[in-house]
C-alpha cells in the first residue's frame, strides 16, 4: 500500500482539520501508511489521529528556518518512501510545491481547496499560480471553491475535482421538540469575525427585544483575543450566550440545542453543517462558498446573505413556532446527506485520487 502525507499549516482543529483527522483514520484501516507533517504543532489535532499514524513531524517556519525545514521534509519523504503528499493551506502550498519534487520528481502533489478564499490578494493569486506547475491535481471540498479557482488562478477545469466532505449518517437522531422555556441555538466553529459571531449579538439584541428566551451555545476557540466575550458583555447580552470553547463531544452539544446557525462571512463546505443535519437539528446558514450546495433555503433549512440580522431572526422565530417546518427541514436533511455526503461514496472518490 502507498505511504500518504498529510501536510497542514497548523495542528490546532477547524473544519479542514477535522475532515483531515476522519480520513487519516479510515485510509489507515484501509491499510495506508498514513504521516502527518505541520509548519507548527498548536494545538489538540494529534490527540485525534496519533495512533493512526506511522509518523508526525514538525517542520518549523521554512521563512524563518529555511535549512532546517528543508532537511527535515526531505528526510521525512525519504525515509518514509512517501507516494503522495496532500498540502492544506497556502503556506504549505507554497513549500511543499517549490520543494517536494525536487526530492522525489516521482513524488505526487495534490493541493486541496477548502473555502473560496474571498481575502486573497494579488500576490497570494501570484504566488499561487507561478507555484502551480508541480501540482499533480487539486481537490475541492465544494463546487464553489472549485468555480472561483478555475476563474481566479486560473488553473485547467480538468484537475481539478470535488470531493464532498463526508458525514457518518447512521448518527442522526430522531426529531425532537424545542424546548418550551428557553430555546438554545448552537453555533460550532471556531469564535472569528469571519464567521459571524459578533452578528449573533445583534440577533440576540432584536429576540430580548421580541420577548423571546433563548441562549446562544457557541462551541469553538476564541481567536479574537476575548473581544468577543467583552462585546457580549458590552451590550448587555452576556447571560444569553454560553462559550464552551473547544470540544470532544460533539454528540453532547447537539443534544444541548435546538436549532444551529452558520453566519459565515466565508466558507467552503462546512462539516458543522452536514454534522447538524445528522443530528436532526434545523439549520440556518449564509450564502457563501458551498454552503447552498449543503442547504436550499426553505427546503432543508433557511439561507440568509451574510449580515442580514433581520432574516436570522425571522428564521430562529419561524422554526419556534412552526413544528411541521422543523420536521421538514429536518427529514429533507436527513435525505439530502444521505443521497450525496455517504462516507462510502466520498472515501471511494479519495481513494481513486490516490490510485490514479
Amino acid at each position: 500500500m502507498k505511504n500518504v502525507l498529510f501536510f497542514c499549516s497548523i495542528t490546532s482543529i477547524g473544519g479542514a482539520e477535522t475532515n483531515i483527522i476522519k480520513l487519516i483514520k479510515e485510509l489507515t484501516t484501509k491499510g495506508y501508511k498514513v504521516h502527518l507533517a505541520s509548519l507548527q504543532n498548536t494545538g489538540p489535532m494529534l490527540d485525534h489521529c496519533a495512533s493512526d499514524l506511522i509518523s508526525f513531524t514538525e517542520i518549523g517556519l521554512y521563512y524563518k528556518t529555511p535549512k532546517k525545514s528543508y532537511n527535515l521534509y526531505k528526510q521525512l519523504l525519504l525515509k518514509n518512501k512517501i507516494d503522495i503528499v496532500f498540502n492544506f493551506g497556502l503556506r504549505v502550498e507554497l513549500f511543499s510545491r517549490t520543494v517536494s519534487k525536487s526530492i522525489n520528481p516521482n513524488i505526487k502533489v495534490i493541493s486541496n481547496i477548502r473555502s473560496t478564499d474571498d481575502w486573497r490578494k494579488f500576490y497570494h493569486i501570484w504566488l499561487d499560480r507561478i507555484t502551480s506547475k508541480n501540482v499533480d491535481k487539486w481537490v475541492s471540498n465544494s463546487e464553489a471553491g472549485r468555480q472561483i479557482t478555475i476563474t481566479r488562478e486560473k488553473y485547467p477545469a480538468s484537475k481539478i475535482e470535488v470531493i464532498y466532505n463526508y458525514i457518518e449518517v447512521s448518527r442522526r437522531q430522531s426529531n425532537s421538540p424545542m424546548r418550551s422555556d428557553r430555546i438554545s441555538i448552537g453555533i460550532l466553529a471556531n469564535i472569528k469575525a469571519l464567521k459571524g459571531y459578533f452578528d449573533l449579538i445583534k440577533v440576540s439584541k432584536r429576540l430580548v427585544e421580541q420577548g423571546v428566551p433563548h441562549k446562544f451555545i457557541c462551541a469553538g476557540v476564541d481567536y479574537t483575543n476575548g473581544d468577543f466575550e467583552k462585546a457580549i458583555s458590552d451590550m448587555g447580552v452576556a447571560n444569553n450566550f454560553e462559550l464552551k470553547g473547544y470540544i470532544k463531544d460533539k454528540d453532547t452539544f447537539f443534544e444541548e440545542i435546538d436549532i444551529f446557525i452558520l453566519p459565515s462571512y466565508l466558507e467552503g463546505l462546512p462539516t458543522c453543517l452536514l454534522e447538524a443535519m445528522a443530528f436532526s437539528k434545523p439549520v440556518i446558514c449564509t450564502n457563501v462558498g458551498g454552503n447552498q450546495e449543503l442547504v436550499h433555503d426553505k427546503v432543508n433549512g433557511f439561507v440568509h446573505a451574510p449580515g442580514d440580522i433581520k432574516g436570522f431572526t425571522n428564521s430562529i422565530t419561524q422554526l419556534i413556532d412552526d413544528p411541521l417546518l422543523r420536521d421538514k427541514f429536518i427529514d429533507n436533511g436527513h435525505k439530502f446527506i444521505h443521497e450525496r455526503f455517504e462516507k462510502s461514496k466520498c472515501l471511494a472518490q479519495w481513494i481513486a485520487v490516490i490510485e490514479e
